[in-house]
């Protein structure tokens, strides 16, 4: 398949993603166990090694920080180790099915890489997100 007709796939399974998640906001949410929406931290290292690890704390711990200095409640915290290059992760996918309830109002990371590297698979979860009404807010550089 040539690039162009790719990106045209894409583009098109982009489109229909958003137009799916618009239809679903009609819906009535369910209501979250934890109370009103809040924020959800977001954590990601790609290997596991001891490095890696305190790095992953370091993460959960700086968006927590941000998250109290600004009195915003952090309802969720979602951490793992994974390949950023594909967004079947375990954590990713409750953070995703949170954010599908309306449970999450804004997903707090130190970097967009945490979330992915790769600059598609970040417009896909931009799109899916901000057709949810949640934001990406990035707390600090890694």
């Amino acid at each position: 398949m040539s690039t162009e007709k790719q990106g045209s796939v894409v583009d098109e399974l982009h489109a229909a993603i958003a137009a799916f998640l618009r239809a679903q906001r009609t819906r009535p949410t369910v209501a979250s166990p934890v109370g009103p929406r809040g924020s959800a931290i977001y954590a990601r290292v790609a290997v596991p090694t001891d490095r890696e690890a305190g790095s992953l704390q370091w993460q959960v711990e700086a968006c927590r920080a941000y998250a109290l200095a600004r009195g915003e409640p952090v309802r969720f915290t979602f951490a793992e180790t994974a390949d950023g290059l594909t967004l079947d992760r375990p954590q990713l996918r409750m953070l995703r099915d949170a954010i599908a309830r309306g449970w999450i109002a804004a997903v707090l990371v130190t970097s967009t890489a945490r979330l992915t590297p790769a600059p598609r698979l970040l417009r896909v979860l931009a799109d899916e997100w901000e057709a949810a009404g949640v934001a990406i807010v990035v707390v600090g550089g890694m």
